[in-house]
C-alpha cells in the first residue's frame, strides 16, 4: 500500500471542526501534514435527489439506481476503482495525526459492492484489531448487530444475504464500543453526512452502540456521492467519504460530547 498523506484539498482543509470530525481530535491538536495526493480529483458534485415523493421512496429510488449502476460495471473497472479506494483509505488512516485506532470496525464486502479485501489485509499487516459484522447464519433474516473479531487467518463463512462473517465467538452489540474508527458500507452518502444504507437499518442500530467520538468513514463509488440525500429520524451520520477519487469529510461536522 501507498503510505502518502491526505492533502488538504481532498479533506476538505485543515481546520479545527475538520480535523475533529475526520479523526474524531479535539480541535486544538497539532495540524495535520498535507503534502501529497492520494488519487486524482474526483469529477464534480453530483446532483441530488428529486424533491418530489416521500423520503422512502426517493431513497428506494436511489437505492435501485446505485444497485444498477454498480452490476453494470465490468470486473477490471471495479478492481480498478478498488485499488485507487484503498489507497486513498490508508493515506487517511496513515496520516492519524495522534495514535492511530488499535481496534477498527470494518466489514467483508461483497460485489459489487466496493471491496474491502485490500482494506482488511493493511489493517491486520498494521497490527490493528478488525471486527465484522455478525449478521446470522445464512438462509435466515438478520439478527441484532453483533461483533466478532477476525485476524486475518481464518476463513469466513458466508451468513445471511451471502454476507461474510468470522467463525470467531460473537461478542455482542457493545463489542463496537472497542473500535476507535468506524468503516461502513452504503449505497450512496452527501456532503453533508447523510448515508444511504440498504433499508434494514442495521448500521442505524448498531452505531447506537459506538464510541460517541470514533469517526464513521463510508466506502463508495465517486458516482455514489450526492449533493443532497433524504434522511429519517433514525438515520444514523457518518463523518466521511472515502471514494476511488478522494476523502471528502462532511459538513457540518457531526455532533459529539465536549473532550
Amino acid at each position: 500500500m501507498t503510505n502518502s498523506r491526505v492533502p488538504g484539498s481532498l479533506a476538505g482543509g485543515t481546520g479545527p471542526q475538520r480535523r475533529e470530525a475526520v479523526f474524531g481530535l479535539p480541535s486544538g491538536s497539532p495540524p495535520i501534514d498535507a503534502s501529497q495526493a492520494v488519487a486524482a480529483a474526483c469529477r464534480g458534485a453530483l446532483s441530488g435527489l428529486s424533491s418530489g415523493g416521500t423520503e422512502a421512496a426517493a431513497k428506494a429510488s436511489r437505492r435501485r439506481q446505485v444497485q444498477a449502476g454498480r452490476a453494470a460495471r465490468s470486473p477490471a473497472e471495479r478492481a480498478r476503482r478498488d485499488a485507487l479506494r484503498a489507497n486513498c483509505f490508508f493515506g487517511a488512516f496513515d496520516a492519524w495525526p495522534a495514535e492511530a485506532p488499535r481496534v477498527v470496525a470494518c466489514y467483508a464486502a461483497v460485489p459489487p459492492e466496493p471491496a474491502t479485501e485490500a482494506i482488511l489485509a493493511g489493517l491486520v499487516q498494521r497490527g490493528v484489531a478488525v471486527l465484522l459484522p455478525v449478521v446470522g447464519p445464512a438462509g435466515g433474516g438478520w439478527r441484532d448487530p453483533d461483533w466478532a473479531y477476525w485476524d486475518g487467518s481464518e476463513r469466513l463463512r458466508s451468513a445471511a444475504g451471502a454476507i461474510p462473517q468470522p467463525t470467531a465467538p460473537p461478542l455482542g452489540a457493545a463489542a463496537l464500543q472497542a473500535a476507535s474508527l468506524v468503516v461502513m458500507p452504503g449505497l450512496a452518502g452527501d456532503r453533508s453526512g447523510r448515508r444511504l444504507g440498504a433499508g434494514g437499518g442495521w448500521y442505524d442500530r448498531a452505531l447506537r452502540h459506538s464510541q460517541p467520538k470514533a469517526p464513521r468513514w463510508l466506502l463508495l463509488n465517486a458516482d455514489e456521492v450526492d449533493a443532497f440525500l433524504p434522511a429519517e429520524p433514525w438515520d444514523e451520520p457518518v463523518d466521511a467519504l472515502i471514494t476511488e477519487a478522494k476523502l471528502l469529510i462532511c459538513s457540518p461536522p457531526r455532533p459529539r460530547p465536549p473532550s
